[in-house]
């Protein structure tokens, strides 16, 4: 019994060794230490020749039966994850102070002077042992263990009703409870009996191992139907991701639509939609830095309504609304869609030859804005002076041609001035001098009676 209990605790120490995840398993090693250290005590008393040899071992069996009750109270509390109460730590407290008394006072655990020398008949042979009378610190030990019996079956009972592995213990308990009772009576000599209590805790020990073992299976089992469902929630989750990743893929397109839309309408008029000032300057400035780089003509246009507060003062706001609507009309960029080099005016080159009915105004890329108020501008890439000037003439013939349904006598008029960029004869000049001499030519137009087209002579190096 002792070679089997030391087995069981080295095989536990060594599991709590390996996972070190709770000290269920170190508490059932230091037990089946206990016990078998107990087994050992026994021996040497049941083969002692003398009371002070047998004194000698009882002493070592009242250790050992310390250290059983402490290990084994914490064991239980720890298997069936109990906290700490007060009468736990009470019982562990007196245990200490009955395990100093001892060391302090062996005297107090047996008398050698008190022989007490056994003999009797079992299954036809006859047994005899020495040992000495027990003292008082054998006794209260003796106590402790039944009173703390009693104890971890009150804490076990309720566990019963959701852990059947707590029956195994209940009757282990039960066997032990007997078993200190037996020899607590053969220790005062209320009858002549062998010590039974060897036996009993090897009897436990088989029921604490059954229970550990019945505990780590269901363990197992839960983890095993905890598996079984994993996968397919694994796949469930990974559906319901790939859904939400979708959905946001989906929403984060439809917000950067709508940022586009957003920085679309930053840019915009609002009444003419095209480019306001401060976009139109930044186009403006892009284009010139290009022309720079690639070493294309830039030309720009500014067009200012003629008499256009005598139509608001006229007509009313409303109407003149309408001009400017019908004016922007004339200025779409999406109505040529011509490669960068195409030519505008026809063979001979001559700006005044009238172009087919619906012929486009402006190319793709040229870029549109209202200016301010009643004042608009082009900016024409890869366009030179002559170019220029067929665009100018045919915008301003078109805004010339504008007609309200039903405000016959009212007539529309523009005056255009235009400036070129040629960025190999440019030398410092800067987008500020192009914006300025575009408008000089636009002053000019209406000095000089409004109704045309001026084209600035442009940079000289």
């Amino acid at each position: 019994m002792c070679g089997i209990s030391a087995y069981a605790g080295l095989f536990q120490f060594i599991m709590f060794s390996l996972r070190r995840e709770r000290r269920v398993n170190l508490f059932f090693a230091l037990t089946c230490f206990s016990v078998a250290f107990y087994d050992a005590m026994s021996v040497g008393l049941y083969n002692s020749v003398s009371v002070d040899a047998g004194a000698l071992w009882q002493r070592g069996q009242f250790f050992a039966m310390a250290c059983l009750g402490g290990n084994f109270l914490l064991f239980v509390f720890d298997l069936y994850e109990k906290p700490a109460t007060r009468l736990k730590l009470s019982f562990l407290s007196f245990l200490v102070v009955l395990i100093a008394l001892g060391l302090v006072f062996p005297g107090g655990i047996v008398s050698a002077a008190e022989p007490n020398v056994r003999s009797f008949e079992f299954f036809g042979y006859i047994v005899t042992y020495y040992e000495a009378h027990m003292g008082i610190v054998f006794d209260l030990l003796s106590l402790w263990v039944a009173f703390g019996m009693v104890y971890v079956i009150v804490v076990a009972v309720p566990v019963v009703r959701d852990r059947k592995d707590a029956l195994y213990f209940l009757f282990g308990m039960g066997i032990f409870f007997l078993s200190i009772s037996v020899d607590i009576l053969v220790g005062c000599d209320v009858f002549l009996f062998l010590y039974t209590s060897e036996y009993s805790f090897f009897i436990l020990i088989i029921l604490m191992d059954l229970a550990v073992q019945k505990r780590y299976s269901s363990l197992f089992r839960e983890i095993e139907a905890l598996n079984a469902g994993l996968e397919a929630r694994i796949e469930r989750r990974t559906q319901e991701i790939t859904g939400l990743v979708s959905q946001l893929y989906s929403k984060n397109a439809e917000l950067q639509d709508k940022n586009a839309i957003l920085a679309e309408l930053a840019d915009r008029d609002g009444l003419t939609k095209l480019l306001n000032h401060a976009a139109f300057h930044r186009r403006l400035a892009e284009e010139f830095s290009a022309s720079r780089r690639q070493l294309f003509s830039l030309s720009l246009i500014m067009i200012d309504i003629d008499r256009f507060k005598e139509i608001n003062d006229t007509y009313g706001h409303q109407v003149g609304d309408r001009v400017l609507l019908m004016v922007a009309e004339v200025l779409r960029h999406d109505t040529r869609e011509y490669d960068s080099k195409s030519r505008l005016a026809d063979e001979s080159g001559s700006p005044e030859v009238e172009v087919a009915e619906g012929a486009p105004n402006i190319r793709l890329y040229d870029v549109s804005g209202r200016y301010g108020g009643d004042e608009f501008a082009l900016l024409l890439p890869y366009c030179d002076a002559g170019d220029a000037l067929v665009i100018a003439e045919r915008v301003r013939k078109r805004i010339e041609a504008i007609a309200v349904p039903d405000l016959p006598d009212l007539r529309v008029g523009a005056s255009l001035g235009c400036t070129i960029f040629e960025p190999e004869t440019g030398g410092d000049y800067s987008v500020a001098d192009f914006m300025q001499e575009a408008d000089r030519a636009l002053y000019k137009a209406k000095e000089a009676g409004r109704g045309q087209t001026v084209v600035a002579g442009g940079p000289r190096s």
